[in-house]
């Protein structure tokens, strides 16, 4: 089955560079491209049916919520991948957080290129690995919650665990994937060096930052 892809990017030069590394490989179809999220929404409007679209961050940066919010209410499910300059921890967060499911820096190949098409493809999120391995370093926890490296979305996650909701639950209320729900929770057990709810549950209440919403 053919991957139908869409591109956007402010630069055409970087958009024929993505095509000619596309064309010839046999199970994704370029359907379309855009320079900026307006030629895109309307791109959207036809009877386009789009599995991937790739975005360039630096065209998407104020728009990002924008096309999350188009793209959920399509009656075709696609996913957005985000083709960063940054590796910054807290975009990668943010983007996942506006439904992007996944991130590449633009040092990535051709073949993590490809596998990160495959991945959305098939509804499932793909970190970088330069970005997942940077998020995943081991950071030391301690008393003091304002030294650990957890990000705002994190901090919030473990605040709601804590009062005992669900990851379903969470992303109701945070209006997120439960797919984002989880990947943050398996990215916390890792900071605090935890591998469980429980744990995590006992960390929340020995920080007073974490009582209340």
């Amino acid at each position: 089955m053919s991957i139908n892809l869409l591109i956007i990017h402010d630069h055409q030069l970087f958009i024929e560079g993505l095509k000619s590394i596309l064309q010839s490989e046999i199970g994704i179809t370029v359907i379309g491209e855009a320079n900026s999220y307006t030629q895109l929404e309307n791109l959207l409007q036809r009877p386009l049916k789009p599995d991937v679209i790739l975005c360039g961050a630096e065209t998407m940066s104020a728009d990002s919520r924008s096309l999350a919010m188009t793209v959920s209410k399509l009656d075709h499910e696609m996913a957005i991948l985000i083709l960063s300059p940054s590796e910054d921890v807290n975009e990668v967060y943010w983007k996942l957080d506006n439904c992007v499911m996944g991130y590449l820096t633009n040092r990535c190949g051709r073949r993590e290129l490809l596998e990160a098409i495959h991945k959305l493809s098939c509804k499932k999120n793909y970190l970088s690995r330069e970005t997942e391995s940077f998020i995943n370093q081991p950071v030391t926890t301690t008393d003091d919650i304002g030294t650990i490296l957890l990000t705002h979305r994190e901090k919030e996650i473990t605040t709601l665990v804590s009062l005992g909701r669900t990851s379903a639950q969470i992303s109701v209320q945070l209006n997120i994937s439960k797919l984002t729900v989880d990947t943050h929770r398996k990215n916390i057990y890792k900071k605090l060096k935890i591998s469980n709810t429980a744990g995590l549950i006992r960390f929340a209440l020995g920080q007073n930052q974490y009582t209340h919403l």
